[in-house]
């Protein structure tokens, strides 16, 4: 008869970690409904020593077992099992940020379609080149591995074979007049790619329906084994079960009213080019926005397929994501954290705010140059009774230093 040891495994639930599992009495059928992968160690007095088993192996076979594991081990009496490997040995791996500028790279304004050198007045120059030269870095192996944000929003990126280049990226310092440059490094964790948003990958799950009410998009891409997340509007999220959710072998449905659509459209506003939502504008106020146009199909398509909005796939079966709290100072711009920050910083309404950190006082001091929340009037209305709106503040009390979080993402082995 076996005998159950030990076991290891994670739920299906979003985000879940790995871990000890005690399974003896969990019910078989709740084992196989609820975890997406469990592996056992087991004795049985036939043996010389312990056998390692996927539970996956016992799917076919007994999946509809009427009882729990252990019961299911007595039942199995000296029935040969496969063996997997080595048991897995928890080995986590993070996402790492850095500051670009403090990291030592170069920054330059380029229009990708013409010559570096050319002369071009600084409007054309929308894009970003990239390169550290000391000490000499892989820009191919930084492609492959990072993403850029600027100004606290995500970016695509590009390659040439000498420089990494961050689109549309430079349009934002002109817009905004600052310049905040960071990256995501998944090195630790396995390559990315980068998948734009076309058109073409959009649809509807009918013709009555409407892309707010759920928004379907097609990779087209083996994602086997594979993670996939969403920047949409610059902004990282990550598939939870409501605002996005895998439909499909590589289909994605976007529910954005279940996110704070409205809010982060305003705050991307400082930052981002939305000339190209063609978005009309108001005889009565040039500021106002009419719902219905913000929510259109034909912006929402604009949105969606911005240098600001794409796929990101991560070569890891799973990643984890863990929010590790920082404090704030209740000063502008300033946090203190009690280890050394090394993951990227989000505040207001999920916006990466880039940093820089020093050690003082056996405590990090992270600053950053806007982590205000602007209190908009718009969210004090509920979405439905909303018609047309502007980027207004409450006006008694029209900003609050952003409470904000270190979000760590990872790998188990």
């Amino acid at each position: 008869m076996y005998v159950l040891i030990s076991a290891l495994g994670v739920s299906k639930a979003q985000g879940s970690r790995w871990g000890s599992l005690n399974i003896g009495e969990v019910l078989v059928s709740q084992l196989f409904a609820n975890y997406r992968k469990v592996y056992a160690t087991l004795s049985n007095i036939y043996l010389d020593e312990p056998i390692s088993i996927d539970l996956e192996s016992l799917r076919n076979d007994h999946s509809f077992f009427v009882g729990t594991f252990n019961q299911l081990l007595t039942s199995l009496g000296t029935t040969t099992l496969t063996q997997t490997t080595i048991p897995p040995v928890l080995n986590p791996k993070y996402a790492i940020y850095s500051d670009a500028f403090r990291a030592g790279y170069k920054v330059e304004p380029v229009n990708v379609l013409t010559s570096h050198t050319a002369n071009l007045p600084p409007s054309d120059k929308t894009s970003l080149r990239i390169i550290r030269t000391d000490p000499v870095t892989d820009m191919e192996l930084f492609f492959k591995h990072c993403l850029v944000t600027v100004n606290g929003f995500f970016h695509q990126t590009d390659f040439d074979g000498e420089f990494a280049y961050a689109i549309d990226a430079n349009n934002s310092k002109l817009k905004s007049h600052q310049n905040q440059i960071g990256f995501l490094s998944f090195l630790n964790i396995g390559q990315i790619e980068s998948v734009p948003i076309t058109e073409q990958m959009i649809y509807k799950q009918a013709d009555e329906s409407t892309l707010s009410k759920r928004t379907y998009i097609k990779l087209n891409k083996d994602i086997t084994n594979k993670t996939v997340l969403l920047v949409l509007g610059g902004y990282l999220l990550f598939p939870d079960n409501k605002s996005i959710i895998q439909s499909g072998e590589d289909v994605f449905s976007i529910d954005i009213g279940k996110m704070p659509f409205v809010e982060r459209y305003f705050e991307g506003a400082k930052y981002l080019n939305y000339d190209r939502l063609g978005l009309p504008v108001s005889d009565n106020n040039i500021e106002a926005t009419n719902l219905n146009d913000l929510m259109s199909d034909e912006v929402l398509t604009k949105y969606f397929t911005m240098p600001q909005s794409f796929f990101v796939i991560v070569d890891t079966p799973a990643l984890f994501t863990n929010k590790v709290p920082i404090k704030s100072t209740g000063l502008p711009g300033m946090f203190i954290g009690y280890k050394e920050p090394i993951y990227p910083l989000i505040v207001s309404n999920g916006r990466v705010a880039e940093y820089w950190k020093e050690h003082e006082d056996g405590q990090w001091a992270v600053n950053v140059y806007d982590s205000y929340l602007h209190n908009k009037v718009l969210s004090t209305i509920p979405v439905a009774k909303l018609t047309t709106f502007s980027d207004a503040d409450v006006p008694e009390r029209t900003i609050r230093n952003s409470s904000g979080y270190l979000l760590e993402i990872g790998k188990e082995f």
